[in-house]
């Protein structure tokens, strides 16, 4: 101003011991100050230029991913552009940029949500845009949405908060299967052997961030069969080939094939153009493998503990190709030799017929025999 203009509202304070004057409602952006002694009716030396309010910048800023670190990337971030050419009286006295940002993905309350990050120095080669980087350190995380406001201002104030910006998806997009690649299987009756071409950076990442074609790519293989919601196998590798065992023969198998980022974790949204998948067949095995079940009495009558009768052996196949039942044929008189003449009979657990006593005459239906047959005299 060419005149000075009296304050109308001010107080004066002791700040840590310090006198000062609080001024309210000033009518300027940027203006200079000096105390005016009304008894003696002199002024004191002037202050600078000192910013009484900054300007709200009148556009939302715009935030896009930025990958941190040289080569290959370490981290992701988020860099912000914050227009000042709404900010027509303060633009040029702006040295720090805060932000903050909210996670949408919640269903909180909007004004209970937002973060803030410590103000940051304003680089003053570009006088229309000022811009600001937002780290995982700072609080993102991948797999996330935020919107993002900014505020300007300097080292004593910072002006109101900017409309908010559009919604950003933290997430770094999947590498992918070259077009027309595929899984190539060797299937063996208990094992299968798997190859691929190499995943590659989606274009778009690329375009946005060339680094990403340096990144490793770790590769996820997943077998699994229609008989069953939970995967037969999981492996991880970082070549284009994997072997898995353990499977079985004559079974369908399906194998689903991912890649992710190594320095980031988790698998990107899975659609039909992220993943390769293959369907096979494990080849009939050449031998059969079989249980072998054996049944045999372990006591006697006497007390003596001794081993009697032979055991009854059965073998049961446990490679889904045979029965899932077997019968072992026990002998009823499995604690001596079965008599020739004692008739076969298939109770759980028989004892030997009684024999007769010395001296006494025995008859054949005693004895376990069938008895004689009649002759046609009635003999």
């Amino acid at each position: 101003p060419t005149a000075w203009q009296p304050v109308e509202k001010f107080a004066a304070v002791d700040l840590d011991g310090r006198p000062c004057v609080v001024l309210r409602e000033l009518p300027y952006y940027i203006a200079r100050f000096r105390l005016f002694n009304s008894v003696k009716h002199r002024s004191g030396p002037p202050t600078g230029p000192i910013v009484a309010a900054f300007e709200q910048s009148g556009a939302a800023p715009t935030a896009e991913l930025k990958a941190l670190g040289r080569g290959a990337p370490k981290c992701m971030g988020a860099r912000l552009t914050v227009s000042l050419q709404s900010m027509i009286e303060t633009a040029s006295w702006v040295t720090r940029c805060q932000v903050r940002f909210r996670d949408t993905s919640t269903l909180h309350k909007e004004e209970d949500l937002w973060e803030e990050v410590e103000p940051m120095h304003v680089d003053s080669a570009a006088p229309d845009v000022t811009s600001a980087l937002v780290r995982e350190e700072d609080g993102l995380e991948l797999g996330r949405t935020y919107v993002f406001q900014a505020r300007l201002g300097d080292n004593r104030r910072m002006g109101p908060w900017s409309a908010t910006s559009k919604s950003l998806r933290f997430v770094v997009p999947p590498p992918v299967p070259q077009p027309g690649s595929g899984i190539k299987v060797i299937a063996e009756p208990t094992s299968a052997e798997f190859s691929w071409s190499p995943f590659r950076a989606q274009p778009s990442l690329v375009e946005n961030i060339a680094s990403f074609a340096e990144l490793p790519v770790e590769y996820v293989m997943v077998i699994s069969t229609d008989s069953s919601e939970d995967p037969v196998a999981t492996r991880t590798t970082r070549d284009t080939f994997i072997t898995i065992k353990s499977l079985a023969p004559s079974t369908a198998y399906r194998a689903t094939l991912s890649a992710r980022w190594t320095r980031f974790g988790e698998l990107g949204r899975q659609d039909a153009e992220s993943h390769l998948l293959a369907c096979f067949l494990t080849a009939p095995s050449k031998t059969r493998m079989v249980a072998e079940l054996s049944m045999r009495f372990t006591g006697d009558q006497d007390g003596t503990g001794a081993t009697a009768g032979r055991p009854a052996v059965a073998e049961l196949p446990v490679d889904q190709n045979g029965p899932a039942a077997v019968t072992l044929d026990l002998d009823p008189f499995f604690l001596h030799p079965r008599p020739a003449h004692a008739p076969l009979a298939f109770v759980r657990k028989p004892s030997v017929p009684p024999l007769a006593p010395p001296g006494r005459g025995a008859t054949a239906r005693e004895l376990g025999s069938p008895p004689a047959q009649a002759d046609a005299d009635g003999a």
